[in-house]
């Protein structure tokens, strides 16, 4: 027999042991950190490593936290925004508290997305090369004297932390940690300028959590925006909006900081707005620190200078957010003092450097507006600034000479108050405000009879359109003639000039004769003559008064039957949004006054004209939407005022109408004669996710992701496969309240249309206990059913199954030491992508090199299943092993592998070695001991032990001696006493010299079936040998 089944106490030293091994991360480009492979960078002539993609930020964040003393100072600038995909992230300078980060990081404007980091990752060994790194949690773990983060936005984080240092890997049991969106634990340094958003969720007692900061000792935090929501669970955790806790003694600066994330939940601790918990740090200035939601500013200890208000997007809390004072005087509101220019009303909420917009106000500037006139707009960061839906002011001045009213002409907007001419608006890069530009007014004489001299005046604005319009146009005028005294020689208007003139009577007036009225430009006042001819003419005025200039045409009497023409579009200036439908010979178009211009002309003729609006249409971009019917489709310039109305949308929220596809200028209606032109409207739709979240409740220390909810989809709630563990208790459901009755059962179906907070529904007793050797299965109920493994299990029972037995998880309770190689014989089939913290490798027979050198290949199993009843070489990632999801125990069959001379051996029993398998049988060593190498296959020698769930390889050749009767009497073997491994990370290979088969004992003793095949190095083939069937052992 192979073994004899005796209990010997021998030290590990002499069979197997297990040490640590030391380990150091260069962080070389292409080194795994989270779930990133790092991208090396190299400093530009400033100093300054330029951030583009996410591998170079990994490249950072390794590199601090390994090499923290060449790196802690690192100066580091994003070049543009980086999308981390919601993937697993190691914080920059991640540790229990040194490394410390004390370089600079500026976003110079730009957003991280998707940051996710959970803390039971991170302190795996095969995510961040070492190991105990989720005490302090966020973008930055730590930050220290000299470390400055500014100009950066966190969007759509998303972060799991939990002081359990079994589940979560954080340092000692029940560690408290510090978890903060930007930075977890905050030594000293500088925040400025920032902007976070997202989730975080955590367990455990004694936790500081914030938005932006979980712990601060020292710290000058400004200008900053907290749009998270927190869950934390855990007795004496406390939640701040923005600071999770002041402690430590130090000095702390908080100026313009705004929370405004949707909730703040502590389930055994307390929650401020500002705040969670200020103990004993020492806070020289709290200004303008505002937020909203029902909590107090500080949750516990001393107090803080804080704001509550229900709608931060105000100019109140903008003006005292950039330093202002907000004075109530007089029934008129106003901003006093130096302020910044850093805070703006935004488009939905407070917006910060333009986050949001910037906000654009349009100032009369001596004018005044009417009342509820539209008088400021939010404009997108970066967008171009127009005066849409700005109504024009009016303006009249008191003329100090004559104390008269004198009014003034809107001309348009420019960016100072001085200006003398409208300017380009420019574009929205920080708040402003344009200015209203006015113009005189200028007398315009028309002198309209050349022998009294008497006039007539309007008034033009300047640059405005010079027209004769409210008095009768000259029509002739007669002077003696010296050669007939009683024919006078008469002269017949013709149009006007800077002078008076006479045309003789077969002169035809040319262009610089008269004036075209419309091409005056009028910059000061302007004094107007007439001109006269011989030639019989006719004038023909056009009254465009109503809502235009008037045109004067001049009609030369050739013969009788001479006619007018109809003005065509441009002969009459009409004003914006008014169009000429006919002329009239009456000013109030009444019926049978309209004119035929096919009629003969007979003397001077005024006509006047018809006008109607012009209809501009109204196109809607609904971008999957359904527009709200009321919404108009035209409008005019005489229209009422329009407000646009919201539309339908099922599963997304309306955030508002644009001007623009790329969502930049905000479309809220039109006010009566305030602008002219088509539009076309852009909706911006934002589409509605609830979250289902899973809290501990205060009893244990433990974190599940939550799920999202699409809007009109269900969710099926976790169940056994992350229930958590409570010793004494079943979880067997969920609960809407700590320790509250059952509401959801496992993998029930939620469909309802709000967010949910679920806690574990526990249930006091123990589960149905069966051990089986190594093995123990517990029995919650029948769809829940727990197997633990057993690693340094020393019963003299084997464990064994007649039939499968399913289970919803496996444990496996056996301590490891990372990186170190062991055997692992595995009772169930599991896929390679449900185990984390361990590579398994195929035993690929023995091989000789040119030197006669030999060695075990092991051959990466990457990817499809782990078989049952299989023996694996592994390297071990961390401590532990986890296999996540349902397995199947199977039936057991006997663990053997065979190559050649050599059989690698699976035990499911606590076995020793005899004397007679003394030279045939290798087990790996765990450290170097001696002549003993770490992490090779040594002799083991008779009364060493192999735990279950182990292997080892067996010599057939020498036991087959060893067993023969023959040969008791010969020397023990000259078998080498080690092998090294040769590590083959490759995937399947094809077909070579196939010799090997993978053999289990079926219940028909002495049977083995071929169900795979290796080539001779032991690499998995990709078919099968041909020669297929049942073999039989000799």
């Amino acid at each position: 027999m192979l073994f004899v089944t005796k209990l010997k106490i021998l030290t590990l030293m002499t069979c197997l042991m297990l040490v640590g091994q030391a380990f150091a991360l260069d962080c070389a480009t292409g080194t795994q950190w989270g779930d990133f492979h790092t991208q090396e960078m190299t400093k530009d002539d400033e100093g300054f490593y330029n951030i583009s993609e996410p591998e170079e930020l990994a490249w950072i964040a390794c590199k601090t936290t390994h090499d923290s003393t060449n790196y802690k100072s690192s100066q580091v600038r994003l070049t543009k925004d980086i999308d981390l995909q919601g993937k697993l992230f190691i914080p920059i300078s991640a540790g229990k508290g040194d490394p410390k980060f004390r370089g600079t990081l500026d976003g110079q404007g730009h957003t991280i997305r998707g940051l996710f980091i959970k803390g039971s990752e991170i302190a795996k060994p095969e995510v961040n090369g070492m190991k105990n790194y989720a005490q302090n949690i966020g973008l930055v773990a730590v930050l220290s004297t000299g470390g400055i983060i500014r100009n950066l936005t966190l969007d759509v984080s998303d972060i799991y932390a939990s002081n359990s240092a079994g589940d979560e890997g954080t340092v000692g049991t029940s560690s408290p940690i510090s978890v903060g969106t930007l930075v977890g634990w905050m030594d000293a340094g500088t925040i400025e300028n920032c902007i976070v958003e997202g989730r975080i969720t955590t367990s455990g007692d004694k936790n500081r959590v914030g938005g932006l900061v979980g712990n601060v000792n020292n710290a000058n935090i400004s200008n900053s925006v907290c749009k998270v929501s927190i869950s934390s669970s855990g007795n004496d955790t406390h939640v701040g909006g923005v600071v999770g806790a002041l402690r430590k003694g130090g000095t702390v600066n908080l100026t313009s900081c705004v929370f405004e994330g949707d909730t703040l939940i502590s389930t055994g601790g307390m929650v401020g707005g500002i705040v969670g918990y200020y103990e004993n740090s020492k806070v020289n200035t709290d200004k303008a620190l505002y937020y909203s939601g029902n909590y107090p500013g500080v949750g516990k200890g001393k107090s803080v200078e804080t704001h509550k208000e229900a709608n931060l997007n105000s100019e109140e809390v903008v003006c005292a957010l950039n330093g202002g004072k907000w004075i109530v005087e007089n029934e008129t509101e106003t901003c006093s003092g130096n302020t910044s220019n850093v805070w703006s009303e935004g488009q939905s909420s407070i917006s910060m450097n333009g986050s949001d917009g910037y906000k654009v106000s349009f100032n009369a500037n001596g004018g005044s507006f009417a009342s509820g006139a539209k008088t400021f707009k939010i404009v997108a960061n970066g967008a171009t600034i127009t005066a849409d839906e700005i109504t024009a002011p009016t303006r009249t001045d008191m003329d100090p000479n004559t104390n008269m009213t004198k009014s003034k002409k809107f001309a348009g907007w420019a960016t100072t108050t001085d200006a003398i001419e409208p300017t380009e608006l420019g574009v929205a890069d920080a708040n402003k405000t344009l200015y209203a530009v006015w113009y005189d007014f200028y007398t315009v004489t028309f002198e309209i009879n050349s022998v009294t001299h008497e006039t007539r005046t309007i008034s033009v604005p300047k640059h405005g359109h010079v027209s004769a319009e409210g008095f009768t146009l000259p029509a002739s005028y007669s002077i003696p003639n010296p050669d007939d005294a009683e024919n006078p020689i008469k002269y017949f208007f013709t149009g006007w000039a800077y002078a008076t003139k006479w045309l003789a009577v077969n002169t035809d007036p040319t262009p610089t004769d008269t004036l075209h009225l419309a091409d005056i430009d009028v910059v000061a006042d302007v004094p107007l003559y007439p001109v006269w001819t011989r030639a019989e003419t006719f004038s023909v005025a056009f009254d465009a008064t109503l809502h235009g200039k008037t045109h004067v045409r001049f009609v030369k009497k050739v013969n009788d039957g001479d006619k007018v023409a109809k003005p065509g579009e441009n002969d009459v200036v009409a004003d914006p949004g008014y169009k000429i439908i006919g002329w009239c010979t009456n000013a109030n178009c009444t019926e049978g006054s309209v004119y035929n211009f096919d009629a003969q002309l007979k003397s001077n003729l005024t006509l006047y004209a018809e006008w109607d609006t012009v209809e501009y249409k109204i196109s809607y971009e609904m971008n999957g939407g359904t527009n709200n019917v009321s919404n108009p489709t035209f409008y005019t310039v005489e229209s009422d005022p329009i407000t646009f109305a919201e539309p339908t949308y099922p599963g997304y929220k309306f955030i508002g109408w644009f001007y623009d596809a790329g969502f930049t200028s905000p479309a809220t209606g039109i006010a009566k004669n305030s602008t002219t032109g088509e539009k076309t409207l852009y909706a911006k739709w934002e589409q509605i996710f609830y979250t289902v979240e899973y809290l501990s409740g205060n009893e244990l220390s433990a974190t599940i992701v939550a799920d999202k909810k699409p809007w009109g989809e269900s969710v099926t709630l976790k169940g056994d496969e992350v229930a958590f563990q409570r010793e004494g208790y079943i979880h067997d459901g969920w609960s809407l309240t700590p320790g509250g009755t059952i509401a959801y059962n496992f993998g029930a179906t939620y469909d309802k249309y709000k967010d949910l907070v679920l806690f574990p529904h526990w249930v006091e007793g123990a589960p149905d206990v069966v051990h089986n050797g190594a093995v123990t299965i517990y029995t919650y109920s029948e769809t829940h059913k727990v197997a633990e493994i057993n690693g340094d299990y020393k019963g003299l029972d084997a464990f064994s199954i007649d039939e499968d037995i399913p289970v919803t998880s496996v444990v496996l309770n056996r301590s490891l030491t990372p990186y170190v190689p062991v055997t692992m014989t595995l009772p169930f089939d599991i896929a390679v992508d449900n185990v984390e913290n361990a590579k398994f490798y195929a035993f690929g027979g023995i091989s000789i090199d040119g030197n006669g050198k030999k060695a075990v290949e092991a051959n990466r199993v990457k990817t499809g299943t782990l078989e049952a009843n299989t023996p694996y070489i592994v390297i071990p990632l961390a401590q532990s092993i986890t296999f996540s999801g349902a397995v199947v125990l199977r039936e057991t069959a006997e663990p053997v592998v065979e190559l050649g001379n050599w059989e690698f051996v699976g035990t499911y029993a606590y076995k020793t070695v005899a004397q007679e398998n003394v030279g045939s049988i290798y087990g790996i060593s765990g450290s170097a001991e001696g002549n003993i190498s770490q992490g090779k296959f040594v002799k083991f020698a008779e009364g060493c032990n192999f735990v279950p769930m182990r292997a080892y390889l067996l010599n057939k050749e020498i036991s087959n001696r060893r067993l023969a009767k023959s040969l008791y009497s010969r020397p023990a073997s000259t078998e080498i006493a080690e092998f090294g491994i040769n590590w083959n990370e490759d995937d399947e290979v094809e077909p070579e010299e196939q010799t090997t088969v993978v053999r289990k004992i079926m219940k028909t003793p002495s049977i083995l079936r071929m169900d795979r095949v290796f080539d001779l190095k032991g690499r998995l083939v990709n078919e099968k040998s041909k020669p297929r069937g049942v073999y039989f052992n000799k």
